[in-house]
């Protein structure tokens, strides 16, 4: 009996598989597309997700038990924010659960807290009890900015750079938090100069070194570091080669195709990928010209769009909250970094004319560096991730010996 069971699992697991691939074998993909979409389009598909997102987080509104969830929740909350949706109400009642794990026990009390997520946390908490309106420097008796700063001022390069110590995909927000912020923390200097040299550490010419090289670690942890390419040449030589990397259709040695020649979308791991495309979106948004960007944004929306359900995007062509997640990452840098326009028609000249992206003060502050653009996709926020993962069979003689790649971000290290 035990051993039908086993078959029985055995074959289900496999039918599971063959579904997968051949559903995405099955999908017609759209060609490579350059057009220029227009700010309209890309901010209301960008609400439309973090509207999607929100909803199928919204539990977590006024329960987190993890720290990851935690991250999870505020960054859905910064990113709608950031995408021009109204999410004031949502932040208010998220912030009355902050205030509840301040105590011993808490996620907000550093005893309960693992070094990295600890100050990722308050860097999230910072930004947004500022997007609200509210006094960091008084949260619910507490002085959030002493708190991030005092976490991070003895924390040594050797230990930012150090994967079990702090989750790459942590460092460029509290990069943003740290420079949007930079008035109020006593060891800016110091804590900036570590946090770059840390990057600096895990990043070479073939991208962020995370578990290998892949798009999603680009997008992911290089979000916001403009201002480090502006003063140094050495990152920006990196930076170039990556955008090289990132627009090139050769495949790696591991086999990933940056730019898919026939979609523009990112080929891993087996199967054109949603999460690596909109994060490497992300990052070309940000240090890319404008056709590599409107490549990446079109392979995202016509390839992967959900076409029943709306803000949603699709793995294997089920809706997906984790590639919905990243998704909404890659438009959110799209929108600051893209530079994009509306045309609008001049009745008097009838010849049409820019109409210049602009980002209301309410939403972004005046020169502050956006809170990373990234939806980490490390197995501590995405325990169920399917962005680097793909499934093979491998068919030998006579019997079928089915192999599941897991998603290597399952397996990482917190």
């Amino acid at each position: 009996m035990k051993k039908m069971k086993r078959s029985l699992s055995f074959i289900a697991g496999l039918l599971l598989v063959f579904g997968l691939v051949f559903n995405q074998a099955s999908t017609t993909f759209a060609a490579i597309n350059e057009s220029q979409p227009s700010l309209s389009e890309v901010t209301s598909l960008a609400k439309e997700t973090a509207s999607y997102v929100l909803s199928e987080d919204s539990a977590l509104l006024t329960n987190v038990s993890s720290s990851s969830e935690f991250r999870i929740i505020s960054r859905d909350l910064i990113l709608a924010n950031q995408v021009g949706l109204d999410v004031t109400s949502q932040i208010e009642t998220f912030l009355e659960t902050a205030k509840t794990l301040f105590a011993e026990g808490g996620l907000l009390n550093e005893a309960s807290n693992t070094s990295g997520y600890y100050a990722a946390n308050y860097a999230e908490l910072i930004e947004l009890v500022n997007i609200v309106g509210q006094n960091a420097s008084n949260f619910n008796g507490v002085n959030l900015y002493t708190v991030f700063n005092d976490s991070l001022k003895d924390t040594t390069v050797a230990n930012l750079s150090d994967s079990n110590y702090l989750n790459p995909y942590l460092i460029s927000e509290l990069h943003a938090c740290l420079k949007s912020y930079s008035a109020n923390f006593a060891d800016y200097e110091t804590i900036n100069a570590n946090l770059n040299a840390a990057l600096m550490a895990i990043t070479d010419a073939n991208g962020v070194v995370y578990w290998g090289y892949s798009a999603d670690n680009d997008g992911n942890v290089l979000s916001g570091f403009t201002d480090f390419y502006n003063s140094n040449s050495e990152f920006a030589a990196i930076i170039d080669s990556l955008v090289a990397k990132h627009t090139s259709t050769t495949a790696t040695s591991d086999g990933t195709i940056y730019t898919d020649p026939e979609t523009g979308a990112v080929y891993s791991w087996g199967a054109l990928n949603p999460d690596s495309t909109a994060l490497s979106l992300a990052f070309l948004s940000e240090y890319g010209d404008a056709t590599a960007a409107a490549i990446k944004y079109n392979a995202l929306v016509e390839n992967f769009k959900s076409s029943t359900t709306t803000g949603a995007f699709t793995y294997s062509g089920y809706d997906s909250i984790y590639s919905s997640r990243d998704a909404l990452t890659g438009l959110a840098a799209y929108l600051q970094y893209g530079n994009l326009v509306d045309a609008t028609l001049d009745t008097n000249t009838e010849t049409e004319t820019a109409t210049a992206n602009s980002v209301e003060a309410s939403q972004v502050a005046a020169d502050q560096d956006t809170v990373s653009t990234s939806e980490t996709s490390a197995s501590d926020v995405k325990a169920a991730d399917n962005s680097m993962a793909n499934v093979f069979v491998i068919l030998m003689a006579a019997s079928a010996v089915l192999l599941v790649v897991t998603t290597k971000k399952n397996a990482k290290v917190m």
